[in-house]
């Protein structure tokens, strides 16, 4: 999987604009990122709500996390 920063000099190649569209396009997938991970945490949460009384849930829940957030 590509970083942010990979996928956005690819999708600006063009030396001329390559600074102000990255910048626009590493700000936008960005701050995507955030209100994906946002929204699978509340719907990991709702979904498994009820896998929270058992021990291994957190660790599960913890490494769901940071796998995206990566």
């Amino acid at each position: 999987m590509k970083t942010i920063e990979e996928r956005a000099k690819e999708y600006a190649p063009d030396p001329f604009l390559a600074a102000l569209e990255r910048k626009a396009y590493i700000a936008g997938a960005t701050e995507q990122k955030a209100i994906d991970i946002e929204k699978a945490k509340t719907a990991f949460s709702k979904a498994c709500g009820w896998l929270s009384t058992y021990p291994w849930y957190n660790e599960v829940f913890e490494n769901f996390i940071k796998n995206i957030e990566e």
